[in-house]
């Protein structure tokens, strides 16, 4: 399967830096066993039969009799409803009983039992299906997204997070719970006409506060939400919510694209540098470029294709705060990564890694997600400014952030879907970014890397096609 074009762009305040929420219908029927725990990132808290720190899942009988699990199943795909089903075991009455979501597909009765899929800590579609095809607990369209070694279970009729799991046992609250990240009546994407946005918390208790420039929410940085938001423009909002004596949520991060808007971004965004990091082999540093380019996009006919072309292919939005990309400060903690980009004399800010919101959406599908990781600069001497002003970037993911893996079909169904890293390239030999004529003219005529990369990429889709054991 040809591999997907992605668009990437990065969020720092109310520009575009050009190189869902949760809203869940959980059911759990009452008389009958239920999925009454999960843990979808699971790093330190209960390791399965061979050491390894899979997702797991409880499952309790509250009924006063015994319950023979044959022909029951658990799936993450609404349309696949006996994905993974359950061997001769029998749960006993007021029992638990532990299954790993490990994808090892293990289902000997005795001996512990592993589903044929993970469960994916950006949240999903789960559910526990009897053997008449009921779902009798339901996470429909999707459980929120997680947090490391912190579980979701069932407690007073409701499903909530808690800071101290308790696999195999009944759930209790001695720590206290985590507070459910605030949630949005309007996901990300494209708009062309302003909208309310509406920010609610499961905890009615709780105060929502939220930001418009890309840094992250907290009592003292942002805006205490009282009514709904006018969203008339491009804008990211990030929210969190926050209660007295208890841990505050995991930060919501949406953008909404105006692409009237984005085709003009300016050159001179409020509040962003002038220049860029210092050049390495000459005096001086890099000027700055914002701007989508204003001659090209005077030309109505071009800038209605460059609008059809952004919603065309899925698009990535990266989001963060301004500082981490741009400041000139040279503390390896809060420096800007595109200021210092590694390559010099001292190296400063060759292994620097900054803290990332990652939203993916497509216009043409209903598939999306948000996720928190890393992101680096990539590459060699792309990363010289007087080379080349745009720069790739890697995306880490690792439990300091939010999961430890992204797990999602990004290339594909038929590509690996469990991804530690994820490169996004901005381009350097063979393009039009680069410094030397002669590398910008193979770039127009058919030379460059990207060309080349999908004209073998087409051939070789092809060649499978019509000869499929060519390649074997």
């Amino acid at each position: 399967m040809p591999k997907r074009k992605i668009k990437i762009i990065i969020w720092l305040s109310f520009f575009i830096f050009l190189i869902s929420s949760f809203s869940s219908l959980i059911s759990a029927q009452s008389g009958t066993i239920r999925i009454n725990e999960f843990m979808a990132l699971n790093q330190t808290t209960l390791a399965d039969e061979d050491g390894e720190y899979s997702d797991w899942i409880e499952i309790y009988n509250p009924t006063s009799g015994a319950i023979d699990l044959e022909g029951w199943a658990l799936t993450d795909e609404k349309a696949i409803q006996g994905k993974w089903i359950f061997p001769d075991v029998t749960i006993e009455t007021d029992s638990y009983l532990i299954v790993f979501a490990s994808d090892k597909d293990r289902r000997i009765a005795g001996n512990q039992l592993h589903t044929n899929f993970k469960l994916s800590g950006n949240g999903e579609y789960f559910a526990l299906i009897n053997p008449s095809g009921v779902a009798v607990t339901e996470f429909d369209p999707f459980f929120p997204v997680q947090q490391t070694d912190i579980s979701f279970g069932f407690y007073e009729n409701n499903y909530i997070s808690f800071l101290e799991p308790t696999p195999g046992a009944e759930n209790y609250i001695s720590g206290g719970t985590l507070l459910q990240a605030p949630e949005f009546n309007t996901d990300h994407g494209f708009f062309d006409n302003p909208f309310d946005l509406e920010i609610s918390c499961s905890d009615i208790e709780a105060q929502i506060y939220y930001t418009t420039d890309g840094s992250s929410p907290g009592l003292s940085n942002g805006i205490l939400y009282t009514l709904p938001v006018n969203i008339g423009s491009t804008s990211i909002i990030r929210a969190i919510a926050i209660k007295n004596d208890t841990p505050p949520s995991k930060i919501t991060t949406r953008t909404y694209l105006f692409l009237d808007e984005v085709i003009h971004q300016p050159n001179n965004p409020s509040g962003y540098p002038t220049f860029w990091g210092p050049y390495q082999s000459f005096a001086g540093n890099a000027i700055a470029d914002y701007e989508m380019d204003p001659e090209m996009m005077a030309d109505a006919d071009f800038a209605g294709s460059v609008k059809e072309a952004l919603v065309d292919i899925p698009t990535m939005s990266l989001v963060t705060d301004k500082g981490y990309f741009f400041s000139g400060s040279q503390d390896p903690n809060t420096g800007g990564i595109y200021i210092y980009t590694g390559p010099s004399a001292n190296s400063l800010g060759a292994d620097w890694e900054r803290p990332v919101s990652v939203e993916y959406f497509d216009n043409k599908d209903s598939v999306s997600f948000q996720v928190d990781c890393g992101v680096q600069i990539q590459g060699g001497a792309g990363r010289l400014p007087e080379k080349s002003p745009k720069h790739s970037l890697r995306l880490v993911f690792k439990s300091i952030y939010g999961p430890s893996r992204l797990n999602y079909p990004l290339f594909g169904e038929d590509a690996e879907s469990s991804l530690n890293s994820i490169i996004l390239r901005a381009g350097f030999g063979n393009s039009w970014i680069h410094w030397k004529h002669s590398e910008r003219s193979m770039a127009s005529t058919g030379g460059s890397t990207i060309h080349r990369k999908e004209w073998t990429t087409i051939l070789q889709h092809h060649t499978l096609m019509e000869h499929p054991r060519t390649l074997m």
